[in-house]
């Protein structure tokens, strides 16, 4: 993967491309607006352009929209509130996705070395599963419907599973580098995050589980 960033406006646009063997090219634009209503709080708008060829996944041009408003200091100091929004279409050899999310989260600094956050996001997603044998059965009979494929004489058809996600993302942060964002390089301290997304899906079958991710990092000069 070849990323290249290309930034016309230091904190207002910036153009991205990249670059993979697989999925291909793509191409971006950001767009940023800060402090919107003089309370520090900033607007994100991003688009993209994906699998634009020359990959040996990719199906057809897809694309990937989204937004993100932060406020700071939300009803307290080091408190901070973000809303997002996106949606992602894309075709590949295996499988065309289209997703729809929604999402909201709070983040809140407890000191120098303790930072905790916690949210609500929505996904509505739709996958249509290519590949799959003619006389087969449904993977997941419940979940999925059997489409006809759009050429009779050809033994593969394909599948549709639909699934509507309801999550709810706890994590803490350990942070001793005195740094606040991951991004910047720390010469001493440790980074150590946990989270917990408790996850519901609806539907056919509906059922629940969920997404526990734990990392660390040690940094020494």
């Amino acid at each position: 993967l070849l990323p290249i960033h290309v930034l016309l406006f230091p904190d207002a646009v910036s153009l991205s491309g990249a670059y993979s063997s697989d999925l291909g090219g793509s191409t971006g634009v950001t767009w940023t607006k800060r402090n919107i209503s003089g309370k520090a709080d900033s607007l994100t708008l991003s688009a993209s352009a994906l699998n634009l060829g020359g990959g040996t996944a990719g199906n057809g041009v897809g694309y990937d929209v989204n937004g993100k408003y932060l406020i700071p200091d939300w009803l307290a100091r080091n408190q901070s509130l973000q809303a997002s929004a996106g949606a992602i279409r894309q075709f590949l050899d295996a499988y065309d996705q289209s997703a729809f999310t929604l999402g909201m989260i709070v983040n809140r600094r407890l000191s120098s070395l303790w930072t905790i956050s916690a949210g609500l996001n929505l996904e509505k997603e739709k996958i249509l599963q290519h590949e799959c044998a003619a006389g087969q059965n449904c993977i997941l009979q419940l979940t999925c419907v059997l489409l006809p494929d759009p050429n009779p004489s050809a033994d593969p058809c394909n599948q549709e599973f639909s699934y509507t996600l309801l999550m709810l993302p706890i994590s803490v942060l350990y942070n001793t580098t005195g740094l606040d964002s991951p991004l910047q390089d720390a010469t001493h301290g440790v980074r150590v995050s946990l989270s917990v997304t408790p996850t519901f899906s609806f539907g056919r079958p509906a059922t629940r589980f969920f997404v526990t991710q734990a990392t660390g990092s040690l940094y020494v000069e």
